[in-house]
């Protein structure tokens, strides 16, 4: 129940750079009928646009592999692990190249933030998940046996080294 955020979190980010992968490749038609209509377009925008369409296609792709490997195996999975960081590492750097190229989609500052939040989300999610995981094994009562024990030894640990032994005197008036 509790992967639905990580489930989410890939669904959007497929989505997202599909459509960016999408508006790239438009970017390289309209490019192309400039250059066939006797126009001038920049030298760089054909091979940066190919690029960065076939970059966020790729992002995409590995976003849409983690939500098929969340479906099936859940966040704890190591396999995720790395699957979510190889995506999220290359959205990073989809988003950095959006924000220092010129005439690209302009999004790349606030999917700087949001790919963030998200990576943080997800992590959160997975230490939620391993802590709920350990808590069912362990089980409540012996969590709570566990921390009575340990107040105990606290507590006799202090009462012996706080009334040094001959503190109280031995008799008499002396």
């Amino acid at each position: 129940m509790a992967r639905i955020i990580s489930l989410l979190i890939s669904v959007y980010w497929t989505a997202y750079f599909a459509l960016q992968a999408g508006a790239h490749l438009n970017g390289i038609h309209v490019a192309g009928f400039r250059v066939s209509a006797g126009g001038k377009a920049a030298a760089w925008q054909l091979p940066l646009d190919l690029s960065l369409c076939l970059l966020a296609g790729l992002v995409s792709t590995l976003f849409l592999w983690l939500f098929a490997n969340l479906l099936s195996d859940g966040v704890r999975s190591q396999a995720n692990w790395q699957i979510a960081r190889l995506a999220f590492a290359g959205a990073l750097g989809v988003s950095i190249i959006g924000l220092l190229v010129p005439n690209a989609t302009g999004t790349g500052g606030m999917a700087l933030a949001a790919l963030i939040a998200c990576y943080m989300a997800f992590q959160i999610e997975a230490l939620l998940d391993d802590g709920e995981a350990d808590s069912a094994h362990e089980g409540e009562g012996q969590g709570v046996a566990r921390l009575v024990a340990l107040g105990a030894a606290r507590d006799s640990i202090l009462l012996r080294t706080a009334i040094p032994k001959d503190y109280w005197p031995k008799g008499g008036d002396n």
